[in-house]
C-alpha cells in the first residue's frame, strides 16, 4: 500500500497504476520503486503519460549492471549520456533490449548501411524490432530506394530510413515508388 501510495503522489493515475499490476513484472510491489519513481521524474518523464509507466518498468527490472551494461553498449557507438537519456525518454522499452541485441542493431545500421549511429536516437523503438524479419527486409528496401534518390539528385536520410523501419504503411508506399521508377527508368 505504501508503494501505491507512493505512485499516486508522484501523480500517476488510477488507471495506469492498475496497468502495472496487471503486468507481468511486480512493478508496484518492488522495494526499488521509490528510486525508480525519482530517477523517472528526474528525466522529465510526465506521471500522466505511459511513457512514464514504462520507463519506471524499465527502472524497477533492470538491476543497475544491467542498465550500465547496456549504456556502455551504448556509448561504445558515440552515444553520450544525454543521447542515451534522449532515446530513452522517446521510448522507455529501448533499454529493455539486450546488449548484445543492441550491438547487434548498431552494427547493421553502421556497418552494413553505412549510417550513424547517433541518428537512430531518434527512432529507439527500432531496438524492439526483429533484426530478420523487420530491420533487414526494410533496410533493403531503404538502400535501394536510396541508390535512386542518389541518381536523381537526392540521398535517403538516416532519419527518413528510421521512418521507413518504424512505418509499414510508409515501407509499402516507398515500395510502390520504388518500382514505379524502375518501371519508368527500364
Amino acid at each position: 500500500m505504501q508503494n501505491l501510495k507512493l505512485l499516486r503522489d508522484a501523480g500517476v493515475r488510477d488507471a495506469k497504476i492498475a496497468s502495472l499490476f496487471q503486468m507481468r513484472v511486480p512493478v508496484v510491489q518492488s522495494p526499488g520503486l521509490r528510486k525508480a519513481v525519482d530517477e523517472v521524474k528526474e528525466l522529465g518523464f510526465d506521471p500522466l503519460k505511459w511513457t512514464f509507466v514504462m520507463a519506471l518498468v524499465a527502472k524497477v527490472i533492470l538491476s543497475e549492471p544491467k542498465w550500465n551494461a547496456k549504456v556502455d553498449a551504448l556509448k561504445s557507438w558515440g552515444w553520450s549520456k544525454e543521447l542515451i537519456d534522449a532515446a530513452f525518454k522517446r521510448h522507455p522499452r529501448c533499454m529493455l533490449a539486450s546488449v548484445d541485441k543492441i550491438n547487434a542493431v548498431l552494427s547493421f545500421w553502421v556497418n552494413r548501411l553505412g549510417w550513424n549511429s547517433l541518428d537512430l536516437a531518434m527512432f529507439p523503438v527500432v531496438f524492439g524490432y526483429s533484426l530478420e524479419k523487420r530491420i533487414v527486409p526494410r533496410a533493403s528496401v531503404d538502400k535501394s530506394l536510396e541508390r535512386e534518390r542518389e541518381r536523381e539528385g537526392g540521398p535517403l536520410s538516416a532519419g527518413a530510413a528510421g521512418a521507413l523501419l518504424q512505418d509499414q504503411s510508409l515501407c509499402r508506399y516507398n515500395l510502390a515508388v520504388m518500382q514505379s521508377s524502375l518501371l519508368t527508368v527500364g
